[in-house]
């Protein structure tokens, strides 16, 4: 059946039945176009306004949210960073805290991946590296508007950076760095602080009245510490400068017999752990501490052992400070290696 015709007047709109328009109707192609509304936009232009309102959006909110992303990045690589230094993978830390600096958009955040980044770089023997991470740190940190809110990040900084610049016969450097470390010490860093600062000092030879002063006190504070026989080898070392060499030997043979023992208990822990298995097998995390441990316990020998054949040597027997010079170098003592 064919489809009806409709009835519209000369303007095309329908004719009601039954009008008189009905007299004379109008047979219309059904077909009949009808003007369009409105002008169809180009949908070039369309592109261009939605990439125009994104590039608002980035403008106003996508800075933060880019930085924000950035600096989660970076956290969570410095995260990765300290699970590999914990495990002794020291390069992969390195390389991990390298990123993570790359990632932190905002300057000031970056400290703390200098912080453990200078760390990292001292347990590798890499003290330059180490020297510049911890002019970063100490720059970024005593600009904060509260340095004292990184009191201990400030102590433990100047205290690394003090001992990198002994090393290097730099003692004003060292001297000043020692003595701000003592004034950002917080309660528990102050004993550390303090044998630092004396150690220092009776390297370069200045003080040691004050040096000896501040190393009885940290002694009478610190008898059950597990760093005591290094404080007596400090005071030992105020003893040999201040020529008062029987009382230098004395401690030397104490810290040197304390630090024997200890070693030796942890060598047998090392290698028997818990119920006959090595620590390393069960408990990897604590069986590389207990390496990191034995080899700092070599490095302390080799100074005590260094310090005693000078003691030696001042007592005119120079054959047991012949011997006690080589077992030192035996042990690894090198101050270009931070191991003095």
């Amino acid at each position: 059946m064919p489809a009806p015709i409709r009835r519209v007047d000369k303007d095309g709109f329908p004719i009601a039945t039954g009008s008189f328009e009905e007299l004379a109707p109008q047979t219309v192609d059904p077909g009949f176009p009808k003007p369009p509304r409105y002008a169809k936009t180009p949908s070039w232009i369309w592109r261009w306004r939605w990439w125009l309102l994104a590039l608002l959006l980035v403008a106003i909110f996508g800075i933060p949210v880019v930085n924000g992303g950035r600096h989660m990045v970076a956290l969570w690589l410095l995260r990765q960073a300290e699970e590999h230094e914990v495990h002794g993978n020291l390069p992969a830390a390195a390389a991990n805290a390298d990123r993570a600096l790359q990632w932190e958009p905002d300057r000031f955040e970056r400290w703390e991946g200098y912080w453990f980044r200078a760390m990292v770089r001292q347990r590798m023997k890499d003290f330059d590296g180490a020297l510049a991470d911890l002019n970063q740190l100490v720059e970024l940190l005593a600009s904060a508007p509260e340095p004292s809110d990184f009191s201990k990040f400030l102590c433990d900084a100047y205290n690394s950076r003090s001992l990198i610049e002994e090393s290097r016969e730099m003692h004003r450097e060292a001297i000043d760095d020692a003595e701000l470390a003592v004034a950002f010490a917080v309660p528990e860093q102050k004993i550390l602080a303090l044998n630092n600062r004396a150690y220092v000092w009776a390297r370069s030879g200045q003080k040691l009245e004050q040096a000896l002063r501040d190393i009885e006190q940290v002694l009478k504070e610190s008898s059950h510490d597990e760093g005591y026989a290094g404080y007596v080898d400090t005071r030992a070392y105020v003893f040999f400068r201040l020529g008062r060499y029987e009382e230098a030997l004395a401690d030397l043979n104490s810290a040197i017999t304390q630090t024997g023992q200890e070693k030796e208990a942890s060598t047998r822990m090392l290698n028997l752990g818990w119920g006959g298995q090595p620590f390393g097998d069960r408990f990897n995390q604590d069986g590389t501490l207990l390496s990191d441990k034995l080899a700092r316990l070599n490095e302390n020998l080799a100074v005590m052992h260094h310090h005693r054949g000078e003691v030696y040597d001042k007592l005119q027997q120079h054959d047991k400070a012949e011997t006690e010079f080589h077992l030192a170098n035996r042990l690894g003592y090198n101050p270009a290696k931070g191991i003095y």
